[in-house]
């Protein structure tokens, strides 16, 4: 969505003709004050409400952050109840807002706690309104950084922050070598009366990142995170609460670099370079959680040789924050990430992009942190049987008509399946029963639409056929729900499917995908090599992660369904379901 637009959505349109915009589009990370811009005063004042003072670095004799106790150089007639706020200095250089828990009795000593925006503007009886249009960090507002051992900064092409070196995990037996080159950006808009009413956060990532692993012998089941980079970014005043002393918004930019490693692993070596660009959108907007991304990804790879069996999942993750008075805020995060499994006869290598939104609500709100992966993609770059290119026999993409959504697809012997779960229809609440209204209907897990955008909707049995009866052919001709030129596969379709994976012992684990990013620990075979990627969206209200299940067309005493588990490599078909419970749904080309 547009920015101007959605200010016009979310603010009254007395907060916007007030609005100064001094957090200017492009280029800084703000200035002002001692590395503060001034953002955008933006609110009315209301009258008598809780004291409120401001302190400078005259006043302050020295603050810990940890405790939140303030010492003042001098008495201060302050009182239990009342709101600080310090500015941006040299003794509070990501600024403070507290609330006074109790003073020293010669008044030098405030014992606080944290205090977020949404009680400020409660208590204080004002509106809060913050805009800061599009800005990208650039070195100039570089105040630190720190790298992992082995990891040092360097400059490459247009990308303004660079890290490359090696970082070794198991006691020097695995070494991931390699670079990423980055620039990163956001926008800001949060309004708040006497409760948190809208908040619209946009973090961009545009990345190129090569990974190489190393492993020097065989080792079973780890995991590790190190952190290889952080870099800080300059405070700046995002706008101001107008108290009758203006209390600064103060918020300190982010960024640090994980590498995420995990599996088993035998003597190897390979390697994946990306190149992705993403953006990021999480939404709050009167009690109501909304998120939206826009994505672009290549890859390029150096295959492996070798013939002992492994798994190995590695991932470069960046992660914006915004942190308000340097504490806590909203956060994007990507993942460009490298999975390669093996047995002793075949092997497949992937590259994947995830992407993640969420705050933490600390210092904003007493409403629940959030948090939603909103993005999770990935794609079959090579394996022993292809040579690369996209997983099973071939695979592409189509895009719904209805909706514009597009879907891969991929060619598994004669047949072409849609290779995401289908997600189109009117999201309903999972105690509002789906009819037969000529309205497509679907339901998401935990009633939030993030998880339909991974994992695809759920749909009674009834809702996906749009009310027909059971197609027992051996080739479908039930449109339902599926797009134009596509079908619900029967029983007997399921049943080729399986049979030319080499049967329900092992079908599974080629259908599933890989990795423990969706899939529960320990995902048991799945190699995904037929390009069919399997994701756990389980069935009929039960948690994600463990198993899942997809409708057929055929309906004998219940409706025939296909389910694979975590812990398996089997896939089980029975048709011991209840047509009004829903699953997961794949279509197949007529």
């Amino acid at each position: 969505m547009k920015l101007e637009k959605l200010v016009k959505k979310i603010l009254t349109p007395a907060i916007i003709s007030s609005a100064i915009f001094l957090a200017s589009c492009g280029g800084g990370g703000g200035g002002g004050g001692k590395g503060g811009g001034k953002g955008d005063e933006v609110s009315s004042y209301l009258g008598p409400a809780i004291p409120s003072h401001v302190v400078s670095e005259g006043d302050i004799s020295d603050y810990s952050p940890t405790s939140g106790t303030i010492y003042f150089s001098s008495p201060k007639n302050f009182n239990v109840g009342d709101i600080v706020a310090c500015d941006i200095n040299s003794k509070t250089p990501d600024g403070c807002l507290r609330k006074i828990s109790s003073m020293s009795a010669d008044k030098k000593i405030a014992y606080t706690q944290t205090e977020t925006l949404e009680n400020v503007a409660r208590e204080t009886q004002r509106e809060i309104g913050i805009i800061i249009n599009p800005r990208y960090l650039t070195p100039s507002n570089l105040t630190s950084s720190v790298f992992a051992r082995g990891i040092s900064p360097q400059s490459i092409g247009l990308h303004d922050f660079t890290a490359a070196g090696s970082a070794s995990f198991l006691g020097g037996n695995v070494t991931a070598t390699g670079t990423i080159s980055f620039n990163s950006g956001f926008s800001l808009i949060v309004g708040a009366r006497n409760n948190l009413e809208n908040l619209s956060f946009s973090a961009n990532f545009d990345q190129i990142s090569s990974l190489e692993i190393t492993a020097l012998s065989p080792l079973n089941g780890f995991q590790q995170t190190v952190k290889i980079a952080e870099y800080n970014f300059t405070p700046f005043i995002a706008g101001y609460i107008p108290t009758p002393v203006p209390i600064p918004i103060i918020i300190k930019p982010q960024v640090e670099i994980n590498l995420d490693f995990n599996g088993s692993v035998a003597p190897i070596q390979t390697s994946v370079t990306q190149e992705n660009y993403i953006t990021l959108e999480l939404e709050y907007l009167y009690g109501q959680w909304n998120t939206n991304k826009d994505f672009s990804q290549s890859f390029a790879f150096v295959a492996p040789s070798l013939s002992e069996t492994l798994n190995i999942e590695a991932k470069i993750v960046p992660r914006l924050n915004l942190l308000f008075y340097g504490i806590a805020g909203p956060y994007g995060e990507m993942s460009g990430n490298l999975d390669f499994n093996s047995n002793s006869q075949d092997w497949s290598l992937y590259g994947g992009l995830e992407g993640k939104v969420g705050i933490n609500m600390d210092v904003i709100s007493d409403n629940l942190d959030f948090f939603a992966t909103i993005l999770s993609l990935q794609e079959l770059l090579a394996s022993s049987g292809n040579g690369g290119g996209g997983g099973g026999n071939g695979s592409s993409t189509i895009t719904d008509s209805r909706d514009g959504k597009t879907y891969k697809t991929v060619q598994i012997g004669t047949q072409l399946w849609m290779a995401e779960n289908l997600n189109v229809g009117i999201t309903r609440y999972q105690d509002s029963p789906m009819t037969n209204d000529g309205v497509l209907e679907k339901y998401c897990y935990n009633d939030d639409v993030s998880n339909c955008d991974i994992y695809g909707a759920w749909y009674s049995w009834d809702e996906m056929m749009q009310y027909n009866s059971s197609d027992n052919g051996t080739i479908g001709t039930t449109k339902g729900i599926c797009s134009t030129g596509w079908h619900i596969p029967t029983h007997s379709e399921w049943m080729e499917l399986i049979s030319s994976l080499g049967g329900n012992n092992v079908a599974g684990g080629k259908m599933k995908e890989t990795g423990t990013t969706h899939w529960n620990s320990p995902n048991t075979g799945a190699t995904n090599e037929s390009g069919f990627t399997a994701l756990p969206g389980s069935y009929n209200g039960f948690e994600i992660g463990r198993i899942a299940v997809f409708w057929s067309a055929t309906n004998g005493s219940a409706p025939y369904h296909t389910y694979i588990n975590y812990d398996s490599a089997k896939t089980t078909v029975t048709n011991n379901t209840n047509r009004n419970w829903y699953s997961s749904v794949r279509c197949l080309k007529d």
